[in-house]
């Protein structure tokens, strides 16, 4: 009976407290809101008229305005931190203290004789028993936070007797052991989510991975370990995909990343022990699934958004799963590490399309897949392919980043596009442009040069007809004349190039030097100029004033060559070929100006 009623008097004093400190709290409401109100416009202030026959209410008396003193509502007291420390930190630290304790003395009894090993595990069961008990009952009577963490620490004291019991000293077999470790956990989970309990989480499950940290010494016991750490992933990744509790998750994540980093480590420091690359794959690609597919389910199922966390899961795990695959496999697969990122780059462009039909709710998650697969496209393209391939899978991934980004209507894929396509340019001009020659087997524009330079042109034009079909009707795209101009640049560039190409070629194998270096120069000065003659004419047939600016850029660059290189290096009957069909296209641009002024100046 005096129990009770002490039990009762505790009760009364608490919501006491708590009455006070709400009393605390609206009364700094109440001066906000006024200070409010006295801020406002008079026309906003000013209450509505009451309806005929209502009776008028009493009109509350005016709160001051908060004074300078006043605390603000964001800011904790300093009783609040006091009583936040006091009463939930140290009850945290001490429940994981005296874990550590506990721990050390049972080995310590174990060593010295006092007890034997099955005294030991059973002694750590009852004790956690014990601190489940005490843990529900005082978060009955009242003490939420005190509760759970003893609450936590009997699943911590748990999860480390049982472990212990099949793992280091063989008391019950590996199937059992499993089999206990499943229900704890899903007691754990059920205790969590019953309770509202993150210190359940936080303190029971992931002090859980103390226990490898134990035990595992010498030679571990590679899937034990393995299958330890999924059920503990599982407990941890049910209670946050039910109670959204994402600090757990990442708790969770950087622990288990840090188990995961060991096993390849351990592998190559005891190579004796031959534990073999593909399992120890499979278990990463387990765990990968673990933190991904729960990521899925939150925005496709439950229809929510990914938050900072989620999308620091999906990036850093997919970063941490390629890096440890990476130093699993290069050893003995190193020939399939290209094709092993490729399925990764479509495990992530299938994920991406699976969050498609949220995009609009939550675009940050599809474009997170697809940034990933990208990547990872990016990767493959230099691992697995070789020479003149690098280009081609380059190009190709620019075309498809280029297609979703339009398709998509999602400026994010096409900067993508832009970094992958001038990674492609970059590559044809310095692998393919600076490739040496072999003159005795050089032909003319079919070449594999030529060919690669002609095939990259066409992509040109192919994307740039993709932005015009995207675009809205009306003016070309910046983008559009960046892509045409790129495209009519290397045109005229690399056509130069070849044929200079083709004039060093004709002479080593004729001899006749001077001859054919007279002959490429005028063929550059009549490429350049009907190049010229070419975009005028599309210019006026298109009506596309860019066009013909460009033509005149083209001529007088032209015009320049043929006045200061070719009047000073050409042979006499080469430089009157030159001046004479340079002056012909200057007056057939000229006509077409004539011609066709009233399209540029109606009133000319």
């Amino acid at each position: 009976m005096q129990d009770d009623w002490h039990e009762l008097q505790e009760e009364v004093k608490a919501l006491r407290e708590e009455q006070e400190r709400m009393n605390e709290r609206l009364k700094v409401v109440y001066q906000w809101l006024a200070y409010i109100e006295k801020s406002l416009p008079l026309h906003e202030k000013t209450p509505p008229p009451a309806k005929a026959g209502a009776p008028a209410e009493e009109a509350a008396p005016p709160a001051a305005p908060p004074s300078a003193d006043s605390p603000r509502p964001s800011k904790r007291t300093p009783q609040e931190l006091e009583a936040k420390i006091g009463g939930i930190w140290l009850n945290r630290i001490g429940i994981i203290i005296f874990l550590l304790g506990a721990a050390f003395f049972l080995k310590l009894a174990y060593d010295w004789g006092w007890i034997n090993e099955t005294a030991r595990l059973a002694l750590g069961a009852v004790v956690a028993a014990i601190l489940l008990w005490l843990g529900e009952r005082n978060r009955r009577r009242g003490f939420t936070a005190y509760g759970q963490g003893l609450t936590g620490g009997g699943i911590a004291l748990l999860y480390f007797t049982i472990f212990a019991s099949f793992y280091y000293y063989n008391l019950v077999s590996s199937t059992a052991g499993m089999g206990l470790l499943i229900l704890v956990t899903v007691g754990a989970v059920a205790l969590a989510l019953y309770q509202n309990a993150r210190a359940v989480a936080v303190i029971g499950l992931l002090t859980a991975f103390l226990n490898p940290a134990f035990f595992v010494a010498g030679e571990p016991r590679f899937i034990l370990l393995m299958v330890y750490l999924i059920l503990l992933n599982l407990g941890l990744i049910a209670i946050v995909y039910f109670k959204r509790w994402h600090f757990v998750g990442i708790i969770s994540f950087v622990l288990t990343s840090l188990f995961l980093a060991g096993v390849p480590l351990y592998r190559f420091g005891n190579p004796a022990l031959g534990l073999p690359a593909l399992p120890t794959q499979l278990f990463l690609s387990i765990f990968l699934l673990l933190f991904v597919v729960p990521l899925l389910l939150h925005v496709t199922v439950r229809q929510r958004s990914l938050g900072p966390p989620g999308l620091f899961l999906m990036a850093a795990g997919a970063v941490i799963y390629y890096s440890l695959s990476w130093f699993n496999l290069h050893a003995d697969y190193f020939d399939s590490i290209g094709w092993f990122t490729l399925g990764l780059a479509g495990f992530y462009l299938l994920a991406g399309f699976v969050l498609l039909p949220a995009s609009r709710r939550d675009p940050r998650a599809y474009f997170t897949a697809f940034t990933l697969a990208s990547t990872f496209l990016l990767l493959f393209v230099p691992l697995q392919l070789k020479d003149s391939w690098v280009l081609v899978g380059w190009t190709l991934q620019a075309v498809l980043l280029c297609y979703l980004g339009l398709r998509l209507a999602d400026r994010r894929i096409r900067g993508g596009f832009w970094i992958v396509l001038s990674l492609a340019l970059a590559r044809l001009l310095s692998a393919e442009w600076t490739r040496p020659l072999a003159p005795e087997n050089y032909r003319f524009l079919v070449n594999r040069t030529a060919l690669l330079t002609f095939g990259f042109i066409a992509v040109l034009l192919l994307l740039g007809w993709l932005y015009h079909r995207f675009q809205e009707p009306g003016k070309p795209s910046r983008e559009v004349i960046i892509l045409g101009g790129t495209a009519g640049l290397l045109l005229l560039i690399f056509g130069s190039l070849e044929i200079h190409r083709f004039g060093s070629a004709l002479a080593w194998r004729t001899g006749a030097r001077e001859y054919y270096y007279n002959m490429a120069l005028m063929m550059v000065s009549l490429f350049w100029g009907v190049s010229a003659a070419a975009l005028m004419a599309a210019g006026f047939i298109r009506k596309l004033p860019l066009l013909r600016y460009a033509a005149i850029g083209l001529l007088s660059l032209t015009v320049v060559k043929v006045l200061l290189f070719d009047l000073s290096f050409l042979e006499p009957a080469y430089r009157i070929i030159s001046l004479v069909v340079s002056g012909l296209i200057l007056l057939a641009v000229s006509y077409l100006y004539q011609r066709h002024r009233n399209r540029i100046d109606p009133a000319a």
